[in-house]
């Protein structure tokens, strides 16, 4: 096993890399970290290189007000990029599963494969309730901080149109 620090353009992203063969990366929910795949390793560590990364402000990872789905999947393509891979399966949970998605639909040519577990191409299904909590949170945040941090991801992200999805040409498995 190897933990590293991946410095890009404006901080560092802690990844564990695991195993050997093709390699498949694991990004967990939103408030985790990589921990959430505790016990996955040893499955896929047979055949595959696991890639495990904690996103911004996730996990020991970089802090910064600069949070996103697309700036996220973006980190990832620059992970892959820096450990030297041209493509790898993606498994993808929750806010993970998100960022999968935009890194299918931005960096096609980057992904092999997509698995995504309980994601969503827009925060339009939340129901009434808890939407009107994380609002509140949101906008209450912008005005105390000046920017609405991570409560952003769940309220206005991710943002995935008709047009995105039908760029994301591999093959995909949505659970």
């Amino acid at each position: 096993m190897t933990e590293v620090l991946v410095p890009l353009s404006d901080g560092d992203l802690f990844c564990r890399v695991i195993g050997h063969g093709p390699p498949v990366v694991l990004l967990h929910g939103y408030s985790q970290d990589q921990r959430v795949f505790a016990g996955w390793e040893d499955g896929l560590t047979r055949h595959r290189t696991v890639i495990l990364v904690d996103s911004r402000n996730h996990g020991r990872s970089w802090k910064t007000r600069q949070v996103s789905i697309p700036l996220m999947a973006g980190d990832v393509a620059g992970v892959l990029a820096w450990l030297g891979y041209d493509r790898a399966a993606v498994v993808g949970y929750s806010d993970g599963g998100n960022v999968a998605l935009q890194l299918a639909a931005d960096h096609g040519e980057m992904v092999e494969k997509l698995v995504v577990i309980s994601g969503n191409a827009t925060p339009g299904g939340l129901r009434a309730g808890p939407r009107f909590v994380y609002n509140a949170g949101y906008w209450l945040t912008r005005l105390v901080s000046g920017t609405p941090g991570m409560l952003r991801l769940i309220t206005r992200e991710p943002q995935l149109s008709s047009d995105d999805l039908r760029r994301i040409t591999v093959p995909a498995l949505l659970v």
